[in-house]
């Protein structure tokens, strides 16, 4: 089976996402230390975001390692799992709500999960369209 960086390679249009995990050393961590489930934004999405706060990311850093452990949720997930677990830790240590609209799983009402269930060598990546930002309590 493929490691992450292939697979994300392999499905397209998440360039961005594979340059930041590449920037932060997580590949090879995200192939042996799992399993994970990985909300994988795709390219698009990375768009949507301040400039400033891409230019902070493609840094490096704390603020890059906590934005991606922010995608990453312990186990491996399949959506048939996610939809009977509501609520989701990250690896950030936030949390994740995770409910249905018209058949879609949706993330905190603003990411779809588009792409579901791709596995790689250490869990399952699920591509979703929008950047997962934490929340403001």
């Amino acid at each position: 089976m493929e490691g992450i960086i292939e697979t994300l390679n392999r499905v397209g249009g998440l360039g961005t996402l594979i340059k930041l995990l590449r920037i932060a050393h997580l590949d090879e961590p995200l192939n042996t230390e799992g399993p994970y489930t990985f909300f994988a934004p795709l390219d698009e999405a990375f768009g949507e975001l301040p400039s400033e706060t891409m230019v902070e990311l493609l840094n490096g850093g704390e603020r890059l390692t906590d934005f991606l452990n922010h995608h990453l949720i312990l186990g491996d997930l399949t959506t048939d799992i996610l939809r009977d677990n509501p609520l989701l830790e990250t690896l950030s240590g936030n949390k994740l709500l995770l409910d249905e609209l018209d058949g879609t799983l949706m993330i905190n009402s603003e990411a779809a999960i588009v792409q579901p269930d791709i596995s790689f060598v250490d869990g399952e990546i699920q591509i979703i369209d929008s950047v997962l930002l934490p929340r403001k309590e």
